[in-house]
């Protein structure tokens, strides 16, 4: 036996060349392969010959990647599984040997027998290599054989890698507390409990990158998808489908975040084949071990079970059971979240994400390293293959202007308030960042916070105070983060601010920008935030968003006084004209008015808003009131009462003088404390009659006393 001739094949072919009885031509199918897979399909190397028709030959055939092979070797032998050598000129095919080996990063095919057809034709295939993947696999044979082959190639492609797997993950904005967990571990009683929903997309970077099981060879496994969660706040439980079907499937699952309300879909066994994710009971972290809960043909889809959660933390596996491998296949993965009913209401960001699975260092063919196997990767979004990055359900940043960006303040001016306003013009939520970059003069403006996960108003001030006369340009930027399409929006307001000696002339702005409707969603009793009740001329606060300084109110088409203004509450002064009853309260923003907002005014609701002492400092345990002293009372919601004004102290009556107040809305309430009264701590309130009503009276305050000198 000796070694085949071919061109500068390879230095371990030292014979001289004899007369060839092959001529051979080598080919390789260069297969996509995953890029950060450890143990990919290659494929496959076909050497193409030629001699005399029936010319048998004896040949131990070598293969040597440039990148390490991976097939995972066989628990008893020298062998690796998987390989297989083919004599395809044979008609039909016809297997040759699957017992390869591995010596020095070569696989061999150790002594086999084949003979050219009887048109001197003879193909050999070598299938089922593995290796771990690069950007180019490139593939050389070695031959021992009893005939001369001669080669007119020796290297060819078999693997190209590219990314495997796109996702685009939906983060949970978990906001509150709970909901309580779900009776039954089913879609619908999950659902009904109204849990904070997360999800990822995942979609195949390319057709065939999700391997199905394959039931004839035990020793590859099938392609897994781990999924993690992360930001849970402590004691938080994650809930997840027991099966998922893609897009391509009879019903694909919905998670309710891309657009299509939430479904748990159905599978059908093929023809045609469809995506079907199976969860992994017990997975470890890596995505290894465990068992697929589901069987080869599902009959339902509605199962559901739980992540692994390791404090703020948690995993879930979901494995390959079904594929179309001529398909680019996609599907949705919902992730449900339950905290803990105890928690604060706070706002918490639950992350999303995925990536190929089992994860693994281990490179070439390792006793018990899995098949398929990866490193871990960061992947792109999928929206660009399936062609909605734009789509409303993404969340998509705006900003404008409330009026304008145009300031002119006189030099030494107190500082001004301005707001803009941040939209999100698509779904889900939006995250984003604000920062100011100085263009000409410095320390003049002060944003109110660096970011957020809403919409609503966002105020910054212009202070001229330590400006000299002269312009000033800043600009204030926003960016968005962690877009779910990978692509953040970032827009610049420019600001700029004209400082003069005297006061500036007023002029509107050129062409303002149009700015959102304001939205009211409740109101609040001043001082102590209770729903109610409310009286014409007293004072109201207003909560909802997309508030400015420039905001505007009607009450029954009355407008009203803004005292404050925040970019989710205004303090308004009901006017005093509106009558008692169900009223229309109205915020607009330039001529875009928000909707009318309802509740009902009665024509006193008297309110203890501050309590001072005779001298005027406000009244506390360090600083009591002495007993037949006066105290001073700001109240609201006085306007139409009848006079007298009656205070209560420790349940001693006093009549109050009534005088007007420090500012709008409010009344200013003179009263002698009895000067009975002993050092103490009590209540005090007052009570007043009106029009329509006998009676009324405030919420008790607290009152310090201090015995009468």
């Amino acid at each position: 036996m000796r070694w085949s001739c071919a061109a500068a094949l390879a230095a371990a072919l030292l014979a001289p060349c004899a007369k060839a009885s092959f001529q051979c031509n080598l080919a390789g199918s260069p297969s996509l392969v995953t890029l950060g897979g450890l143990a990919e399909p290659v494929g496959d190397i076909v050497l193409s010959c030629v001699g005399a028709p029936g010319q048998t030959a004896r040949i131990t055939l070598g293969v040597w990647l440039d990148r390490p092979i991976a097939n995972p070797p066989v628990p008893s032998g020298s062998s690796v599984a998987g390989a297989a050598l083919w004599l395809e000129s044979d008609a039909p095919p016809r297997l040759l040997t699957s017992a390869a080996r591995l010596q020095g990063g070569v696989l061999l095919f150790d002594t086999v027998n084949a003979a050219a057809n009887p048109s001197g034709g003879l193909v050999l295939r070598v299938t089922g290599i593995r290796a771990e993947a690069a950007e180019a696999i490139r593939a050389r044979i070695l031959m021992i054989a009893d005939a001369t082959f001669l080669l007119a190639n020796q290297t060819v492609m078999v693997g190209v890698a590219v990314p495997g797997l796109m996702t685009t993950p939906m983060a949970a904005l978990a906001c509150c507390a709970g909901p309580p967990l779900p009776d039954s571990m089913n879609w619908q009683s999950v659902l009904a409990r109204k849990p904070w929903t997360g999800a990822v997309r995942v979609s195949e970077g390319y057709a065939s990158s999700f391997q199905r099981p394959d039931p004839a060879n035990p020793a590859i496994g099938a392609t897994r998808v781990l999924v993690r969660i992360q930001g849970l706040p402590p004691g938080s439980r994650v809930f997840v489908p027991d099966g998922v079907a893609g897009r391509n499937a009879a019903a694909p699952t919905r998670s309710g975040l891309f657009q299509d309300p939430p479904d748990p879909g159905a599978y059908l066994p093929g023809p045609p084949r469809s995506l079907l994710l199976s969860r992994v009971a017990q997975a470890d972290r890596d995505g290894t071990g465990g068992t697929a809960v589901l069987g080869a043909a599902p009959s339902s889809l509605d199962g559901v079970g739980e992540a692994t959660v390791e404090d703020t933390e948690a995993w879930v596996v979901y494995e390959v059971r079904d594929a179309n491998p001529s398909a680019v296949e996609t599907a949705e993965i919902p992730v449900w979240i339950f905290t803990p009913v105890s928690r604060i209401n706070e706002r918490v960001i639950v992350r999303v994400s995925a990536v190929l699975a089992p994860l693994s260092e281990v490179s070439g063919s390792a006793p018990g390293a899995p098949v398929p196997r990866y490193q871990p990767a960061e992947s792109n979004s999928d929206c660009t293959l399936l062609e909605d990055c734009t789509a409303d359900y993404f969340p998509r940043l705006s900003v404008i202007p409330s009026l304008t960006s145009e300031f002119a303040l006189a030099a030494g001016a107190r500082p001004k308030s301005a707001a803009l306003f941040v939209r999100n013009l698509g779904g889900h939520f939006i995250e984003w960042t604000a920062s100011a970059r100085y263009l000409r003069g410095e320390g003049w403006l002060k944003l109110h916070g660096t970011g957020g996960l809403l919409e609503g108003s966002y105020y910054y001030d212009l202070d001229p105070g330590k400006l000299t006369p002269g312009e000033y340009r800043a600009e204030i930027i926003f960016e968005q983060r962690n877009s779910p399409t990978g692509s953040n929006a970032k827009i610049v307001i420019p600001v700029r601010l004209t400082v003069t000696e005297g006061p500036p002339p007023q002029q509107p702005p050129e062409n303002p920008p149009v700015p959102p409707r304001p939205e009211i969603w409740g109101a609040l009793t001043v001082p102590l935030d209770l729903g109610g009740p409310f009286a014409p001329g007293g004072l109201i606060r207003l909560q909802g968003r997309f508030f400015a300084p420039e905001t505007k109110v009607t009450v029954n088409g009355v407008e009203a006084i803004v005292v404050a203004a925040q970019p989710d509450v205004l303090l308004v002064q009901v006017p005093e004209t509106v009558a008692p009853g169900w009223v229309e309260i109205i915020a607009s923003n330039s001529t875009e008015a928000g909707a009318p907002y309802r509740l009902p005014l009665l024509s006193a609701a008297p309110s203890l808003v501050r309590l001072a002492n005779a001298s005027g400092e406000d009244n506390s345990e360090a600083a009591p009131a002495a007993a037949g002293t006066e105290a001073i009372l700001e109240v609201t919601g006085v306007a139409l009462a009848n006079d007298p004004v009656w205070v209560n102290v420790h349940d001693l009556w006093r009549e109050a003088r009534r005088e007007p107040g420090s500012g709008p809305g409010l009344h200013r309430l003179r009263v002698v404390i009895p000067e009975e009264l002993q050092a103490m701590k009590t209540a005090i309130r007052l009570c007043v009659t009106a029009p329509g009503i006998d009676g009324i009276c405030s919420h008790p305050r607290t009152i310090w006393i201090a015995a009468a000198p």
